[in-house]
């Protein structure tokens, strides 16, 4: 009977040996995959991935949460959706959530910001736009595999053209290249500012009425499981002990 029950134990120690990294108990780095996209992703080379930002502060935190080492590869952000489909990594940040990507990211329930779609012209033109039907009159710049809101996204009569980067987005405005351009409060903003087109370019008067959630994501593996609900009660934290706006602050 004793060999019996210590010969069970064994085999209970043997399987748990098994299961356990399968459910998020690893010593292997996770890859977090993203883009450029200040202030939450800034270009740094002097940083430890060569990228600072928001995002780059919770992750560290959320390293030493999880007590498990996170990588960050830059990819655009094309590719990184690309990798996070494939599994080929498991972690992306600052995704805003849409039904199609919800089929292959696992989104961590609690948003940890929520950014503002808004439009752009060239100075002194603000005013030609007060609300959305009049943006059907002009051609609107985007960035590709951008999601901004509805009914805008899915919009077919809009003018709309798509470009890799906000920054060719703010020159092409600034240039008179495109009528009008779409973006993100507070990131572009940032680039406006950061690429000196500040006194080319205004905000049109119409403002949409919405506002977008970013949340993390995880690629669906079967051993991301347990790190879901572990990133969410990191997030959740966070947010109520007033960590994560001390950190916003510090990009503004």
């Amino acid at each position: 009977m004793i060999k019996t029950r210590a010969a069970s134990v064994y085999c209970l120690i043997c399987c748990l040996f098994f299961i356990l990294p399968s459910i998020g108990f690893s010593d292997q780095p996770l890859v977090a995959v993203t883009e450029i996209w200040p202030p939450f992703r800034i270009n740094s080379p002097e940083a430890e991935d060569g990228i600072t930002g928001v995002d780059i502060d919770i992750l560290k935190g959320l390293e030493k949460h999880l007590k498990q080492k996170i990588v960050v590869h830059r990819h655009p952000f094309a590719r990184a959706l690309a990798m996070i489909r494939a599994g080929e990594a498991d972690l992306i940040s600052g995704v805003a959530f849409t039904s199609k990507r919800s089929e292959f990211i696992s989104y961590v329930p609690t948003a940890y910001f929520l950014v503002t779609p808004v439009f752009y012209t060239q100075k002194d033109r603000g005013h030609l736009v007060r609300n959305y039907d009049d943006l059907y009159r002009f051609k609107i710049g985007y960035s590709l595999h951008s999601a901004y809101f509805e009914p805008f996204n899915s919009d077919a009569r809009l003018q709309k053209i798509g470009v890799s980067t906000e920054e060719q987005l703010i020159k092409m405005v600034a240039l008179g290249r495109i009528d009008i351009i779409i973006g993100t409060n507070p990131n572009l903003a940032w680039d406006i500012k950061k690429h000196g087109f500040k006194d080319k370019i205004e905000q049109i008067h119409y403002i949409p009425p919405k506002a977008t959630p970013i949340y993390m994501g995880l690629a669906k593996k079967d051993n991301l499981v347990v790190l879901q609900g572990k990133i969410d009660d990191y997030l959740k934290k966070m947010v109520s002990s007033g960590e994560l706006e001390q950190i916003s602050k510090k990009y503004q």
